[in-house]
């Protein structure tokens, strides 16, 4: 082995990262260097820009073998649609890539003719992983693209390069070939390689231009960037614990996201029902407010949207200490990729990754197979499911004067999918609240969301009184205690006392009768 093989063979994750994005292209990452040596690279005109990205619109379907040193070779489908955003100059393409055991990437691709360069500039985003830049070059005489790598963390190790060629073959077709070489191999035979092709979709009106809401003219407001979220979606997330791949775990799930009543939060159930999700917009510190409850922990994180990458920068905590960051983006309306890296005391916990995929429709959770049999909490906490009449007296500290208002409102508290949690809403739209037992501490745990605080309360049982205790406190500072008493099978109450520095700064007492026609 050489020593540019010894280098490739000990970055091999860094190579297949700069290698798998540029595959997403389909025409994979192309070094023109021979091209260039022959005098055949020559500047693009706008005709030919024009064309060579009129080729590429419409809905395609194509395979790739990909096959790396000393394991079996990978087969993928790949499947990629693109999209005029301006007509003749600029495109725009979503891809796909499954493998055979199911995992798979996407990524999105922006093409624009760059007149004084006479290239296509390529700019390729692969899940969260830094944008890939290449210049692209067309020779008519041939049908053939080679594209020119002139970005992309990480980069190749020294001493490989990089050959890639696209025939367009007909209207319809197009076949390529990458490879990796080290440049002092003896054989000169690719070290990784991809072969392939791929036919547009007959179906598609290939001049069909870009929907109006696709990035980067994509959400913009903060109803436009909630609304993004919503839906049903088929999700895939790893957990790599202290970063050690070899660790790695992932899960598949299946995510429903919804409305509240007056749409000022979107709220996620999964099955398996191990979380539930709440976002909301901040429209004082106009930021985004990210809630995940679980049995045994709650995690706020807080997070800026950039409406020309499309992506959401996430930064937070959790209630056990640990702190968290990372981006959620939004490739087009039917792909979405995260990831969050998980902090503790300056060392990584762990990284979550994760990818989202719309399902067809509007479809419904399916029941939770996995669904445990029913907990002695849970006896606990079917006590509140019902819809209720609500009367709500708050008190509040207004410029150093109490004052009081009563309102009237209609709430809902419902099981999840596997009755792990319990949602609960109200008319007033004024927050979503998450109820769980936790098994470990032996508590429960509610949390309470709105647009300005998330409020963290942990509650202990008296049977006998058929009372809950809560205690806790904001994610602002403040603390929280109170308690809710179960009447009757009827009727309900609790109150909610919010603290600062010793100082009541506002009290909350409801009254709730179980509407005639709520379930119990």
């Amino acid at each position: 082995m050489t020593l540019a093989e010894k280098n490739v063979d000990m970055n091999v994750g860094n190579t297949l990262t700069a290698f798998l994005a540029l595959c997403l292209t389909a025409v994979g990452a192309a070094n023109n260097l021979a091209a260039e040596k022959t005098g055949q690279a020559g500047k693009l005109t706008a005709a030919e820009a024009a064309e060579v990205m009129g080729f590429e619109i419409g809905k395609w379907e194509g395979t790739v073998r990909f096959e790396f040193p000393g394991i079996e070779p990978i087969d993928a489908k790949m499947t990629w649609d693109y999209r005029w955003q301006e007509k003749g100059k600029s495109i725009k393409g979503t891809v796909v890539t499954t493998n055979e055991q199911g995992g798979g990437e996407t990524g999105v691709i922006y093409e624009k003719f760059d007149e004084e360069r006479g290239v296509i500039v390529i700019r390729t985003y692969q899940g969260l992983k830094p944008e890939t830049i290449s210049h692209r070059r067309y020779f008519p005489g041939g049908r053939t693209l080679y594209d020119t790598i002139v970005q992309s963390t990480p980069g190749l190790p020294p001493g490989v390069k990089m050959i890639s060629r696209t025939k367009l073959i007909g209207g319809d077709r197009i076949s390529f070939t990458s490879g990796m070489i080290v440049e002092d191999a003896a054989d000169g035979k690719p070290f990784f390689s991809a072969t392939g092709e791929a036919k547009r979709l007959k179906t598609v009106a290939v001049n069909k231009p870009a929907p109006k809401n696709s990035p980067p003219g994509g959400p913009q407001t903060p109803q436009e960037v909630l609304q993004a979220f919503v839906g049903g979606w088929d999700s895939e997330t790893t957990w790599i614990p202290g970063g050690d791949p070899t660790k790695a775990e992932t899960t598949k799930l299946i995510r429903q996201r919804k409305w509240s009543p007056g749409k000022a939060f979107v709220v996620e159930q999964g099955v398996p029902d191990d979380l539930v999700w709440v976002l909301t917009y901040d429209p004082g510190k106009k930021n985004y407010r990210s809630v995940v409850v679980s049995p045994t922990i709650t995690s706020n994180i807080y997070g800026s949207w950039d409406a020309v990458k499309q992506v959401m920068t996430w930064r937070g905590k959790y209630d056990d200490g640990n702190t968290s960051s990372g981006s959620h983006r939004v490739f087009d309306d039917g792909h979405h990729a995260w990831g969050l890296e998980v902090m503790r005391e300056g060392q990584s916990v762990g990284e979550l990754y994760g990818t989202h995929r719309r399902r067809p429709g509007n479809s419904s959770l399916p029941k939770d197979a996995a669904a445990e049999e029913p907990q002695a909490s849970n006896e606990v906490l079917q006590l509140y499911v019902g819809s209720w009449d609500t009367e709500a007296k708050a008190t509040m500290l207004v410029d150093g004067v109490a004052k009081e208002q009563t309102t009237k409102l209609v709430s809902t508290w419902k099981w999840s999918p596997g009755e792990k949690f319990i949602v609960y809403q109200s008319s007033l739209d004024d927050g979503v609240g998450v109820i769980a037992y936790d098994p470990q501490k032996e508590n429960y745990r509610n949390t309470f969301i709105t647009p300005f605080f998330t409020s963290n309360v942990y509650g202990s049982w008296d049977g006998a009184k058929r009372v809950m205790t809560w205690q806790g406190k904001q994610d602002d500072g403040n603390t929280v205690s109170g308690w809710h008493r179960v009447i009757d099978e009827d009727h309900q109450e609790f109150v909610i006392k919010v603290m600062n520095a010793g100082r009541l700064m506002f009290q909350l007492q409801h009254k709730h009768r179980r509407r005639a026609d709520a379930e119990k």
